[in-house]
C-alpha cells in the first residue's frame, strides 16, 4: 500500500542499524509496587549498541531502506515535541 505523500506503508525490507535482539529482563521494583502474582517485565532498548533509544532506531532502518530505493540523496526525520529525535 502507498499513503497519500507516496511512502509505502507496509515495509519490505529494512537496513539493519543497530543490536535490536535486545533482551526482555523482569524488573524487581519490590514486593510493595507490584501485586502478587504478576511479574513486570522490560526490554532493554538501551542496549541497541548506537545512542538512540530502540523506537528510534528502529523506525530510522525503515525509513533509510525507502530512502536507499528511491535514491533519495538526503532522508530528514522528526520526532513529536517531547522527543529527543531531532
Amino acid at each position: 500500500r502507498i499513503s497519500k505523500c507516496g511512502l509505502q506503508i507496509t515495509p519490505s525490507h529494512y537496513v539493519a542499524i543497530g543490536q535490536l535482539n535486545t533482551e526482555v529482563q523482569q524488573w524487581h521494583l519490590g514486593v510493595d509496587l507490584v501485586p502478587e502474582g504478576f511479574d513486570l517485565l522490560i526490554k532493554r532498548d538501551d542496549k541497541t549498541g548506537i545512542g538512540l533509544s530502540g523506537n528510534k532506531v528502529r523506525k530510522l532502518q525503515f525509513l533509510m531502506a525507502e530512502a536507499i530505493d528511491v535514491g533519495a540523496d538526503c532522508v530528514v526525520t522528526i520526532g513529536g515535541t517531547q522527543s529527543n529525535h531531532c
